[in-house]
This record gives structure tokens, sequence and C-alpha cells, in this order.
């Protein structure tokens, strides 16, 4: 975050919209909270909400590499959407929309297997 703050220093960047993506996420969060007023805008793509967030197991599974795979193959939509929901806030619009979205692709999927 330090070397971040000062490349922007350097550049002679004085305010800026900050884009974290998974870990970066962090990084971006952190600049922000370091730097309140030289940050415009923070945009987090795909990073936990706050570092001390756990998952479920099924979540854990899934992330694991060619278990998950198999995983993926054998879970039904019920169980993919309890998942995605771990990411959203409760009665997030986003969830709901991600979640239609996801149906639509499962079904894709499933009729190519």
């Amino acid at each position: 975050m330090k070397l971040v703050a000062g490349v922007l220093d350097k550049l002679g960047i004085e305010r800026f919209t900050v884009i974290g993506h998974s870990l970066g996420g962090e990084v971006a969060t952190a600049l922000a909270e370091a730097h309140p007023a030289r940050v415009k805008r923070i945009v987090l793509i795909d990073s936990q909400p706050k570092a001390e967030t756990t998952f479920k197991l099924g979540t854990r599974l899934a992330l694991t590499p060619v278990l998950g795979e198999l995983f993926a193959r054998l879970k039904s939509n019920a169980m993919v959407r309890k998942g995605l929901a771990q990411g959203f806030a409760p009665r997030s619009q986003g969830l709901s929309i991600l979640l239609d979205l996801v149906g639509v692709v499962l079904v894709y999927c499933r009729s190519d297997m």
C-alpha cells in the first residue's frame, strides 16, 4: 500500500479511482483507508468482504483443485445459489440477477455434458 501511494506521489497524481481485483481489493481498501481524501472512488472486483471472512465447507470444496471440478459437475442449482449468496449482502438485487444468469448457464452446461 505504501508502494502504491509512493508511485502515485512520484507521478504527481493527487486524486484517483482505485480498482482492486481479488487480493488487490485488500490493497485498494487499505489505500482508501490510509488516504481517504485522495480516493475519488473505489472499485472492488471478486474481493473478500473482509480479511477474516471464512467460507462454508461447500465453498471451500469448490475452490479446491480437482475436487472442485468434480464438485461443480455434481452440485444442484440450489447448492450453487446457496454458495453464491455468500458473496452478496442480504436481499441484494445483484444476487438475484446473478442467480438468474447462473441458472441459464447451468442449464446450458449440463445439456452440453
